[in-house]
């Protein structure tokens, strides 16, 4: 069975043991058994399959952005599995109101202390392929690029925050053949591609 839940009517959700309780505005609570999902994460579900009361797959809504300043591109840690330890894009869930630009301008502010104009990013494109999250979900992210100023003085406010362990610039050229959490290596190509860089 498939239902589908859009975060705005999401009142609150409740751990309770390993169960989660999600309150509807309607007045119905249904029981979500779940080891795999954590209250944070079903706020901002958009819909989810399941058998019976256990969840079985997720699909939510993401936004990352690729930042590029002169010669290099910004990259972060990840704090968390999947991919703890790895190189990946700055980036995060779609909160409930926001279009996928603001969440791109509030996450990379997050995670790597960086802000920007929503005027100035650029859309690279939408990445929708059902696997490209090990994780039982299906996660469609939005991506959009930045041209940041070519100063070091602007490179030096960047630091790993949030969900990121560290921040740091790499040349776009060594970039370009890291090997990215996610399918970030394809996305960061794609960037790459549809700037100035060749």
């Amino acid at each position: 069975m498939t239902r589908t839940i859009h975060p705005t009517i999401i009142q609150k959700v409740v751990e309770k043991e390993d169960h989660w309780l999600v309150s509807i505005k309607e007045g119905d609570i249904k029981l979500l058994k779940s080891t795999h999902i954590k209250a944070p994460i079903v706020r901002y579900v958009y819909s989810f399959e399941c058998k019976g009361d256990v969840i079985t797959k997720i699909m939510m809504l993401t936004a990352d952005i690729c930042v590029f300043s002169g010669d290099y591109v910004l990259l972060i840690t990840r704090k968390s599995n999947p991919f703890r330890g790895m190189k990946a894009l700055p980036g995060g869930i779609i909160d409930p109101g926001e279009t996928p630009i603001i969440a791109a301008k509030r996450e990379l502010k997050e995670e790597t202390n960086l802000d920007c104009d929503i005027k100035d990013l650029i859309g690279i494109g939408i990445f929708d392929d059902p696997n490209r999250d090990p994780r039982n979900r299906h996660v469609i992210s939005y991506v959009f690029s930045f041209i940041a100023p070519d100063s070091q003085e602007f490179r030096d406010i960047a630091e790993g925050l949030d969900d990121a362990e560290e921040a740091h610039w790499e040349k776009i050229e060594e970039a370009r053949e890291f090997e990215l959490a996610f399918d970030h290596s394809n996305i960061l190509k794609e960037a790459i591609s549809k700037n100035y860089f060749k």
